[in-house]
């Protein structure tokens, strides 16, 4: 995939030569961390959206690069839920858009409110 003119591959490393490194990394092998603590999972499935008409700069125009995070996030969520670590998901059709993130900081808000304290 290629995004803002540069080839995006493995964030953390060789998959195979630095599995260590990819491990110590990767949300899905580090879930058994989480039990007990409330997470909230929120991405888009890459297809434009209602906020995609929005002025907001789409940072993924082919929504590629969100369909594959989607498919990362099911994965992270199911694991979760093998877990049975209390898990709540914000899936939603859009993509990579600055309007997506402020409508999932707004749901957000009273699970990140409620683990300060407040």
């Amino acid at each position: 995939m290629a995004a803002f003119g540069a080839a995006i591959g493995p964030i953390w490393g060789d998959p195979v030569a630095q599995a260590n490194v990819v491990r110590a990394h990767d949300p899905t092998s580090l879930a058994p961390a989480l039990r007990g603590t409330k997470v909230y999972v929120s991405y888009g499935d890459g297809q434009p959206g209602p906020l995609d008409v929005s002025a907001s700069p789409n940072l993924d125009p082919t929504g590629e690069g969100e369909a594959n995070m989607a498919t990362q996030n099911k994965s992270f969520v199911e694991r979760l839920g093998k877990l049975k670590t209390p898990v709540t998901v914000d899936a939603y059709a859009g993509t990579h858009n600055v309007a997506y993130w402020e409508c999932a900081l707004h749901r957000s808000l009273p699970l990140l409110l409620e683990a300060l304290g407040e």
